[in-house]
């Protein structure tokens, strides 16, 4: 019986790959070698992506194209300025602007004053008086009278007329005690000197 011929062993090949998948085959030295595709990270046959979610990332970065990046680069909008919350890109206006952070922000309008308004119109005034420059004056024989005015000048007067009666009472009061006293001199110290007097010269 003529012999069997011993099966010649195959030569080292990639086909099929022996590496898993996200990865590579190559021949080195007579042998597969594998080793993780490009932007992928691991070992075959555990070769995997950077990330799959942001929760796998840096909190100041989110998974995107399954890499670990900024998402800051085209969030926002011109005049905006951004920062990372949890992954999540939060946009705000610059300084001294507004709008929409994620499209465009806009200069800030400065303030204008509202436009002055007549305060005598409508006339806040009651009848027989007119407004003028905000102030109620009373229209009496052609003359303008200051209400306000009329009012200060009155007070002033009280004001002088009390002064005037307290002075008037207080000198009063001081003529008073003088004439008592020298009433009392009169009436009681006079004859008691008199008589002193008399009494020496006997």
């Amino acid at each position: 019986m003529p012999p069997v011929p011993e099966p010649t062993p195959s030569p080292p090949s990639c086909f099929p790959s022996p590496c898993g998948p996200n990865s590579q085959c190559q021949i080195v030295a007579g042998n597969p070698a594998c080793s993780c595709l490009p932007d992928y990270i691991g070992a075959p046959p555990s070769c995997r992506p950077e990330c799959v979610l942001s929760a796998e990332c840096l909190s100041q970065l989110a998974c995107i194209n399954q890499k670990c990046q900024d998402p800051c680069p085209g969030s926002c909008g011109y005049n905006a300025n951004c920062h990372v919350l949890n992954h999540i890109p939060v946009c705000l206006c610059n300084d001294g602007y507004t709008g929409d952070p994620f499209t465009q922000c806009s200069p800030i309008p400065p303030s204008t004053p509202p436009p002055r308004t007549d305060p005598c119109n409508p006339s806040p005034c009651g009848p027989n008086a007119v407004c003028r420059y905000e102030y109620c004056r009373c229209n009496r024989c052609s003359r303008w009278y200051d209400v306000s005015y009329i009012s200060n000048t009155v007070l002033a007067v009280v004001v002088v007329v009390v002064v005037v009666v307290v002075v008037v009472v207080v000198v009063v009061v001081v003529v008073a005690l003088v004439a008592v006293v020298v009433c009392t001199y009169i009436a009681f110290g006079l004859p008691l000197e008199l008589n002193r007097t008399l009494a020496l010269k006997k």
